[in-house]
């Protein structure tokens, strides 16, 4: 927290800049209502000239002083979290943090069921797939054999989509039978995939790179997204978190339900992702018709605006809605996301901290894509939570117009619980003259402007 004994009387430097109107907007409306004095700036500082607090794109940040000024100087994301944004750096740390859970005799870890399976693949040639299906991938392979018997679409356990990453050239390779397995169906298709040219893992940040590992990710686990209303929309939810110094971890209240714009309805056979319409599985705002100000507003609702939705059953034998979503249903969800995402973060801190170095004068929010998938339920059921993956610098742009006072007010939660007590900062402006706050960290639980506090851990070897 910033010593200086003017710190109430003096102008605060703020650097801010975002390539995106709509989230510079907000940043800098949410600032403006909420401190007292402060000296703005939109053009990228150097080492000369580095501002109090920068709140703006990685890629603008100054990161030359940060380290030797931890007390002075705040910026809004950390250097080093690829452990958090790279989906195959998250699955080995998740998967190394659950062994060691299971060696501790923690069997009912959370992300034991909200993280769908997955397999590392690491080929450099198409053929090098039989190998691997004999030993590392047994398992993969005996699934895929289960589903050739499988009598519907839904009762497959595995499903293989278009989520190969090569680095080989489009050279094309001779052919070599392996005879200790038989090539079936899948494996045939699945080196037809490792053949295309396929985005590498670098331009995830990328609206059309985001779009298709989304899109990916709800299919390739087999994990059917939430059912709501008499006809079958899918949907994933978008919450923000608020990760801040070494660390606290916070969950917004303005956490999104994203659908998609066509009905859906399982394959009748095998699903040929070339030809056949994807819509009804896209809910990345990305992809849809949109505008300036965001996607058709039809399309992103607020996640407590689902209340008094129907859910249907996913059993064969059931159909029509069980029941109504109500608020205490809602409020299960948002406290089951909470702990899977805290304990998501405490993974990747606790087992990738290569790729996760923390900072105490360091904030950022992400925003973290889930699925609702369930059994045969009733209404009050608690969901199963799945997480798909963290996003940094996340496109708010996709709320639109309509939720913007709700992303205006969680951006000035974010001054009141991070920067305000970080610059020690201690009259708010929209507050009058007669606010003057006193700092005090809240208990995991707690909720205070806006923000849920779901997670904090002092973790060792910050940067």
């Amino acid at each position: 927290m910033s010593s200086s004994p003017s710190s109430e009387d003096r102008k605060l430097s703020v650097f801010v800049n975002f390539p995106s109107l709509y989230t510079h907007s907000l940043i800098l409306s949410a600032l403006t209502s909420v401190l007292p004095s402060l000296s703005l700036s939109f053009e990228p500082p150097n080492e000369s000239n580095v501002p109090d607090l920068q709140w703006a794109d990685y890629d603008l940040l100054c990161l030359d002083t940060i380290q030797s000024n931890p007390s002075t100087q705040l910026i809004s994301s950390y250097v080093y979290r690829k452990t958090l944004i790279r989906k195959h750096m998250l699955h080995a740390a998740i998967q190394e943090y659950l062994a060691k859970q299971r060696h501790r005799g923690t069997e009912d870890n959370v992300l034991e069921k909200a993280i769908p399976r997955g397999w590392a693949i690491d080929i450099q040639f198409a053929d090098e797939l039989d190998g691997l299906m004999v030993d590392e991938l047994y398992d993969l392979r005996e699934d895929l054999q289960e589903n050739e018997t499988a009598g519907e679409p839904s009762d497959r356990k595995t499903a293989i989509f278009e989520s190969f990453e090569p680095e080989s050239d489009d050279e094309e390779d001779d052919e070599e039978e392996n005879e200790s397995v038989d090539e079936d169906a899948h494996v045939k298709r699945m080196k037809g995939l490792a053949l295309k040219d396929f985005p590498d893992d670098e331009s995830c940040d990328t609206p059309d790179a985001d779009a298709l590992d989304e899109d990916d990710g709800q299919l390739e686990t087999g994990v059917q997204t939430s059912q709501l209303r008499h006809f079958v929309i899918q949907f994933h939810l978008r919450a923000y978190v608020m990760m801040t110094g070494t660390y606290q971890l916070y969950l917004s209240k303005t956490m999104l339900a994203l659908f998609s714009d066509e009905a859906f309805s399982l394959p009748a056979g095998e699903l040929d992702v070339d030809g056949s319409d994807l819509r009804a599985h896209l809910t990345n705002t990305c992809l849809q018709d949109a505008n300036e100000s965001g996607p058709p507003e039809h399309l992103v609702k607020l996640f407590w605006e689902l209340e008094g939705q129907s859910i249907l059953s996913s059993a064969k034998e059931t159909s029509g809605p069980v029941g109504k979503i109500d608020n205490p249903w809602l409020q299960t969800v948002f406290n089951g996301v909470g702990d899977v995402v805290a304990e998501t973060v405490k993974a990747a801190a606790e087992c990738g901290s290569f790729g996760l170095q923390l900072m105490p004068n360091a904030f950022e929010i992400f925003g973290v894509d889930l699925l609702l998938s369930f059994d045969p339920v009733i209404a009050q059921a608690r969901p199963i939570i799945t997480l798909l993956e963290f996003n940094a610098s996340p496109d708010f742009t996709q709320s639109g117009n309509r939720l913007r006072e709700e992303l205006a007010e969680a951006f000035k939660g974010v001054i009141k619980l991070v920067i305000a007590p970080f610059f020690d900062v201690k009259r708010f402006a929209d507050e009058g003259e007669e606010g003057h706050e006193t700092f005090s960290s809240l208990q995991i639980g707690e909720e205070k402007y806006g923000w849920k506090k779901i997670g904090e851990q002092e973790t060792r070897g910050t940067w």
